[in-house]
């Protein structure tokens, strides 16, 4: 049998498994990883907005969002809302950025 036909020594990535029953169960279910953070791994992850902190605009691919001083408040071009602080907004335009990022490949 040449070389290329052999089978790979393991399959597991998280552990040394060499047993070919063991490699069975690990390449089901890996061995060693809690199924929570097996679930995370798998999960997409959305970039934080990057802020110019100058003019506070963002890019969100989709378009910009703006935070800015209103009396009522800092108003989120995004959500169209306003919140009591910059921090608020810009929090409340990223959880409503990744809301939509997250719907999209659903």
């Amino acid at each position: 049998m040449a070389d290329e036909d052999k089978a790979p020594e393991r399959i597991c990535d998280h552990c040394e498994c060499s047993d070919p029953l063991e490699q069975a169960k690990c390449f089901a279910s890996p061995c060693g990883v809690e199924s929570d953070s097996r679930a995370d791994l798998a999960a997409p992850k959305v970039k934080p907005l990057s802020w110019d902190e100058h003019n506070w605009i963002a890019s969100t691919g989709f378009g910009y969002v703006r935070i800015e001083h209103k009396p009522a408040g800092w108003w989120n071009s995004l959500t169209k809302s306003y919140e009591p602080t910059m921090h608020a907004a810009k929090a409340a335009a990223q959880a409503d950025y990744e809301r939509r990022i997250l719907k999209a490949l659903e």
